[in-house]
């Protein structure tokens, strides 16, 4: 029995039109045959059936059609889960080897849900500037939100608050290659690769994909301006420890 807790759109069986109703009491307990026909147990589905009046819901062709929404319904749900359970697999050996072995002055661990435990899908990290630059002395948040279809795609990579650079978006977003499944992003590309990555792109921004109007104008404009900026607030984001 495969168990799943993803939630399932609601489907209707039939045309809404007058005299459409809910399914009974019994009715629901041939949808849940349906399901255990398959040999699937979906719960805290979001999922329901609609008969229309004078319909016998315990006739042979209502079942039927119920196996066949419950055989479709459940297949994407067993695929869901499958990329998931990926995903959070990789994120779990992720985790390990960071607290293994990371860069000195990163910080990078998944945040927790409210019951305490922990979300792999959702990592807070922290990214100090680098020495000998004027990001130095700086100690940068960054939100990494991974999707169920980890590592086929990126995570998406967000500083909060956003920071003043020509390719970080106003909303904070990251603007890499190495973050775009269309370019530069691959299935083996570690969370230790993406941060130092990142690190690298604040003190050596890409002119030629710019993300933020301001910092790329002074960039061009008034490099002087422009340390100055970045100097400025990075003792907003002073790093504790120096």
């Amino acid at each position: 029995m495969v168990k799943c807790d993803r939630q399932i759109p609601t489907l209707g069986l039939g045309n809404r039109r007058p005299g459409v109703k809910p399914l009974s009491h019994s009715s629901r307990q041939v949808k849940d045959a349906g399901y255990r026909e398959m040999g699937v147990c979906c719960s805290n589905t979001a999922f329901s059936l609609v008969t229309l009046e004078n319909v016998d819901v315990n006739s042979r062709e209502f079942r039927g059609q119920v196996r066949l929404i419950a055989l479709h319904d459940c297949t994407s749900v067993r695929r869901a889960c499958n990329m998931s359970g990926i995903a959070l697999g990789r994120l779990a050996e992720e985790r390990k080897a960071w607290r293994k072995d990371h860069p000195f002055g990163f910080v990078a661990k998944p945040t927790k849900n409210p019951d305490n435990t922990l979300n792999l899908l959702h990592w807070e990290c922290k990214i100090p500037g680098k020495k000998g630059t004027p990001w130095e002395g700086g100690l940068y948040v960054l939100k990494m939100l991974f999707k169920d279809d980890y590592p086929s795609s990126p995570p998406k990579c967000k500083f909060e608050p956003p920071l003043f650079h020509p390719n970080v978006y106003p909303s904070g977003t990251v603007c890499l290659s190495l973050l775009d499944e269309e370019k530069d992003w691959r299935p083996a590309v570690t969370i230790k690769q993406i941060l130092l990555g990142i690190q690298e792109l604040l003190n050596e921004p890409n002119i030629k994909d710019p993300a933020q109007a301001e910092a790329y104008t002074i960039y061009c404009q008034n490099r002087a301006e422009y340390e100055r900026r970045v100097r400025e607030q990075g003792t907003r984001f002073r790093d504790p420890a120096k």
